[in-house]
């Protein structure tokens, strides 16, 4: 996302593939997190990382303009914590959409930010 955002060479449909398939390997990577058993707090801090990348004042507007979410690599169904569920991927989800909307209302343009992950 960070390529889109800087490179203007990467605006593309292959950069667009590219920033989406490195969601989805980090996607893979915490669900192989979660499989092989690590520590909550370990899958944690990687969630952070990842809702982090999707609060970057820079990089919503390419989530936006490009319709790539960050919070597609978060396997919130597979973390093995109702409180994770119910508070803080809330708490997440809600933060980037709210960013998102104050995006598009700066920029005068219409999007639907956010849906749900809840059964992903």
């Amino acid at each position: 996302m960070r390529n889109l955002y800087s490179l203007p060479e990467k605006r593309n449909a292959i950069g667009v593939a590219q920033a989406r398939l490195a969601i989805d390997v980090v996607r893979e990577f915490v669900c192989e997190m979660i499989a092989i058993g690590a520590e909550l707090r370990d899958v944690f801090k990687a969630v952070e990382r990842i809702a982090k990348i999707a609060l970057d004042k820079k990089l919503v507007e390419v989530a936006i303009d490009y319709n790539i979410d960050p919070l597609d690599a978060v396997p919130v169904s597979r973390i093995d914590s109702r409180e994770f569920r119910a508070h803080r991927w809330p708490q997440i989800e809600s933060a980037v959409v709210e960013l998102k909307r104050k995006r598009v209302k700066l920029k005068g343009g219409r999007s639907t930010p956010g849906k749900s992950r809840s059964a992903t």
